[in-house]
C-alpha cells in the first residue's frame, strides 16, 4: 500500500475565469462544449458508476471545460512532470473527492474535484482543485504522477468489481466516493474509493495498491 503526504493548504494560486465566454485569441468569443459524460460498466451497477461522477452539466464541470482552464491545467503539469509532454485531460474522469480521516470524519474546509490525465508517452496521473462558486474560479490543490495506475473508477471497473463480489456488500444500494484517506497520527495519506451500501456498511479500495482487494472497515 502507497501512502502518500496529503497537501492540505494546497498551492494557494487562484485563476478566476468567466464560467463560458472568453477571447480565444483570435478575437473571437467561445463557449465551453460540453463535458461527455462517463462511460458505464457492465460489472458495475449504472447506479453506483453515476454516483461517483460529477454529471455533464454540473456548474464544476462545465466551467473546466473552457479551453484557458486547460491551458492553466497544461501549464501545471509541464512545470512539475513532463516539460515535454502534452498531457490528455480525462474530462469524463471528474470525480468530487472528500477528505476523511480514519474515523471518516471530514477535515475539508473546500469543495475539491479530481480529474485524470495521461499523455501518449504513457505516463498517467491525477490533480485536485478547489471550486470557488464566487468567481467561479478555481484553486490547485495538488497534482500528482501515479503511473502506471490510473486513478479513476471506470478505469479499475472490472478489478473492483469481482473484488466487490467477494464482499458482502449490497451493490444495488451502494455508492462510490473518491475520498484522501488521512491517518491524523502519521499525517499521511491513502487515496481510495469508498463504497458504501444502504446498510451503513464501509468498504474501501485502494488506489495504486496491487493486492487488488476491497476491504470492509
Amino acid at each position: 500500500m502507497k501512502k502518500k503526504a496529503i497537501f492540505l493548504l494546497g498551492i494557494m494560486l487562484t485563476l478566476t475565469l468567466t464560467a463560458c465566454d472568453y477571447d480565444n485569441g483570435n478575437g473571437e468569443s467561445s463557449s465551453s462544449s460540453s463535458i461527455p459524460s462517463s462511460t458505464t460498466t457492465a460489472n458495475l451497477p449504472d447506479t453506483l458508476v453515476k454516483s461517483y461522477y460529477l454529471s455533464a452539466n454540473n456548474p464544476v464541470a462545465e466551467y473546466l471545460q473552457n479551453n484557458r482552464i486547460k491551458e492553466f491545467f497544461d501549464m501545471w503539469f509541464k512545470e512539475n512532470i513532463d516539460a515535454n509532454a502534452m498531457p490528455q485531460w480525462n474530462y469524463d474522469s471528474l470525480a468530487e473527492v472528500e477528505c476523511l480521516d480514519h474515523s471518516f470524519v471530514s477535515f475539508a474546509y473546500e469543495k475539491l474535484y479530481t480529474l485524470t490525465f495521461t499523455t501518449d508517452g504513457g505516463k498517467c496521473g491525477y490533480i485536485i482543485i478547489s471550486y470557488i462558486e464566487d468567481g467561479p474560479a478555481i484553486k490547485k490543490w495538488s497534482l500528482h504522477e501515479s503511473t502506471p495506475y490510473l486513478y479513476d473508477l471506470n478505469a479499475n471497473s472490472e478489478v473492483i468489481a469481482a473484488a466487490l463480489q467477494a464482499t458482502d456488500i449490497d451493490l444495488p444500494t451502494a455508492t462510490a466516493t473518491r475520498v484522501e484517506w488521512q491517518d491524523t497520527e502519521k499525517n499521511l495519506g491513502d487515496q481510495i474509493i469508498l463504497f458504501e451500501d444502504g446498510k451503513g456498511d464501509k468498504y474501501v479500495y485502494f488506489l495504486g495498491d496491487d493486492n487488488l482487494e476491497i476491504k470492509k472497515q
